[in-house]
């Protein structure tokens, strides 16, 4: 966008750097929120925590975007939620396990 104006971008005078850098802040707020509401609903439909992980570290830094963390703030508590309850289901898998070792002994 910038790339093919013809004005100087350092005349103090020179309005129109400004309402390009302004229609290019519209513009990217405009795309942060649409790939915002597309990991929301990517991340809506991931089953279990690895797909979730997986998700995140897929999209990287872009997670960390202020619209898109925004859009992603109500459904972390999702994850730790879907963490806990795995963490509590290998507490229970281990408890019969050591249990097991136990009574063979």
């Amino acid at each position: 966008m910038f790339s093919n104006r013809t004005y100087d971008g350092l005349d103090p005078k020179d309005e129109s750097f400004i309402k390009d850098y302004e229609h290019f802040k519209e513009r990217t707020f405009e795309l942060d929120r649409k790939l915002g509401a597309v990991l929301g609903r990517a991340f809506d439909d991931c089953l279990i925590t690895e797909s979730l992980f997986k998700l995140l570290q897929i999209f990287g830094n872009l997670v960390q975007r202020k619209y898109i963390a925004l859009d992603l703030s109500d459904r972390i508590p999702i994850l730790v939620t879907m963490l806990d309850q795995e963490m509590e289901e290998c507490k229970i898998i281990y408890t019969k396990q050591m249990n097991r070792l136990v009574r063979n002994d």
